[in-house]
């Protein structure tokens, strides 16, 4: 298992510095969610069935699978021939109780854990929606930092179409794109996510934190407050940026915010 896990630490390495992942990615946050997730440094891991969008990791899927199909899963499974045959004759009889085996698929699915990035710290519409309005903030990752709590990483596939799902056939691939596929309206999110084989809370290297933005309507208060917590753990190599809105464009500008140690 553990070579398992330094394989896909130095995949994503390679994936990093070969430029198919960028070294650094963000998460917008609320104030208050900031505060909770730097008591301990770490980060909610969400199950697929909590997301807010109907249509995410809810794909479709083929409604009349093949009996061939799910011969070949119960196989693979190693159920034995016996229970194998007796399983297809009673999904001939009754082909619903193939709904069985798919629940059961699909609920291992749904204790996966999702981490949602996105490539971009600047979108008016990610600070819109996630960060309370321009009222919180954006945390900055540095991958490298932290190989362990960035593996698995996907890149959404924004579509407007797609192949249903055969669990049966292919319950891999299925998995993987249930995941993965989005519609092509959230491509402005520019989303990467993390996966994780259970949801809860997973612990990040406090090092990996490398930059913070704080939004154009973020309070001075609260920009005390998050860099104060910084500076109490011993973090003085974060970069801090404020954000004011551009003269004449739809835009955000942000300027590095000093920091007297």
């Amino acid at each position: 298992m553990g070579s398992i896990k330094v394989d896909k630490k130095n995949l994503l390495l390679k994936g990093i510095e070969n430029g198919s992942f960028p070294e650094v990615l963000y998460k917008y946050r609320t104030v208050d969610q900031a505060r909770k997730a730097l008591e301990n440094f770490s980060f909610w891991f969400a199950s697929p069935s909590s997301f807010n969008d109907p249509f995410d990791c809810s794909l479709s899927e083929k409604k009349s699978p093949d009996l061939n199909d799910v011969k070949k899963h119960l196989e693979n499974l190693g159920q034995q021939k016996g229970v194998i045959d007796i399983a297809i004759e009673l999904f001939k009889k009754d082909p619903s109780t193939v709904d069985g085996i798919l629940c059961r698929i699909k609920k291992v699915i749904d204790s996966y854990g999702v981490f949602a990035l996105s490539e971009r710290f600047d979108n008016i519409l990610m600070w819109s929606h996630y960060s309370d309005s321009h009222k919180g903030i954006v945390f900055g990752f540095e991958l490298k930092s932290d190989l362990g709590f960035f593996v698995t990483p996907i890149k959404v596939d924004y579509r407007d179409q797609y192949d249903e799902l055969n669990y049966f056939k292919n319950p891999n691939k299925s998995a993987i794109d249930t995941i993965k596929i989005k519609s092509s309206q959230w491509e402005y999110e520019k989303e990467i996510r993390i996966y994780k084989s259970k949801f809860g809370l997973y612990e990040i290297n406090k090092e990996a934190i490398k930059e913070v933005y704080f939004g154009i309507n973020s309070s001075q208060e609260d920009i005390y407050e998050i860099i104060g917590i910084f500076e109490s753990k011993g973090l003085h190599n974060v970069s801090f940026y404020k954000g004011e809105k551009k003269h004449g464009s739809f835009g955000i500008d942000f300027h590095i915010i000093k920091i007297n140690n």
